[in-house]
């Protein structure tokens, strides 16, 4: 492994306050490194030990703490290079993304700029060096992956980050799953069709956006709304395509007009391959869209 790869793990903290986003788009801005692979996890006490292992001894008494925190929600793992740079990138991120305790961080760095809480709660692990990043890398990321990681996703598709508490509105968990499940697509292969659907999501999303703004609790699903959501319709019912996550993203673009889904058995289906990159919120709030009466477009109530 070259040592313009590197990684960083979100913790449960990072992905909780949906600070994924802008601090991968924060390194690539300001520090031209960019997402090339992007993993949803559950990570267990056994990859924990063997991510900390320097810094356990450190911790003690207090490393309960940190078993705590990774195990109340998922964590994302993303394979981070910079193509120009010719020093150690995990040496870079590591002098950029600030002190352990979030009291001494600069505010130029990671954990100064995004907020961490504490000692413990504080956003991101990264390995401190390249022989650190060749013995930890390989707790998420193959060989194979990592040769094999040159396309960049879109990263717009992952700004979750509205700043609005949407969690349990339908149509706004909808539309963040969909980019999400593109976003792991476009982490494969690239197409004109990938950056059309982008395109079209990435609208959907901009035009929510406006809606939370102007301080709305629920979406509402005007006439602009409908046609954004029929554009996704007749784009990929057109579309044939022979990914894995293909036909689960067809069923949630097809989903507000023919409201046919059991999202659990969907989920139970791919997370094995793909992690946990639905939350149990998520699938509750969908499940129950297409179960409970509700409006959903041109299908009247579902009873």
């Amino acid at each position: 492994m070259k040592d313009n790869y590197t990684f960083i793990v979100f913790s449960p903290d990072a992905v909780e306050q949906k600070l994924v986003y802008p601090i991968l788009n924060f390194l690539e801005e300001e520090h031209g490194i960019c997402a090339v692979k992007l993993k949803y996890l559950n990570i267990n006490l056994r990859q924990l030990e063997r991510l900390y292992q320097e810094q356990i001894k450190k911790m003690s008494p207090n490393w309960w703490l940190v078993e705590k925190l990774f195990s109340l929600g998922r964590s994302i793992a993303v394979l981070l290079h910079n193509e120009h740079s010719s020093t150690d990138l995990s040496e870079y991120i590591t002098a950029i993304k600030g002190k352990s305790d979030p009291t001494v961080c600069s505010t130029d760095s990671i954990r100064g700029k995004f907020g961490a809480e504490n000692r413990f709660i504080n956003l991101i692990h990264t390995p401190d060096n390249h022989d650190r990043c060749k013995e930890e890398i390989n707790i998420f990321f193959t060989p194979i992956e990592i040769e094999e990681s040159r396309l960049r996703p879109n990263l717009s598709l992952l700004d979750e980050n509205n700043g609005h508490s949407n969690l349990l509105d339908f149509y706004a968990t909808l539309s963040r799953v969909k980019r999400r499940i593109l976003y792991l697509f476009t982490q494969e292969e690239q197409s004109e069709y990938h950056e059309s659907l982008a395109k079209l999501f990435v609208e959907e999303y901009n035009f929510q956006l406006k809606q939370f703004k102007g301080n709305s609790d629920r979406l509402v699903i005007s006439e602009t709304y409908k046609e954004l959501l029929m554009h996704q319709k007749e784009f990929i019912s057109n579309i044939e395509d022979e990914h894995d996550l293909f036909l689960l993203l067809k069923k949630l673009v097809l989903l507000p007009f023919y409201h046919e889904i059991n999202i659990y058995e969907e989920y139970e289906q791919k997370k094995y391959s793909w992690g946990p990159f639905l939350t149990e919120w998520e699938m509750l709030t969908l499940q129950s869209g297409v179960t409970k009466p509700i409006n959903l477009l041109f299908g009247g109530v579902n009873s």
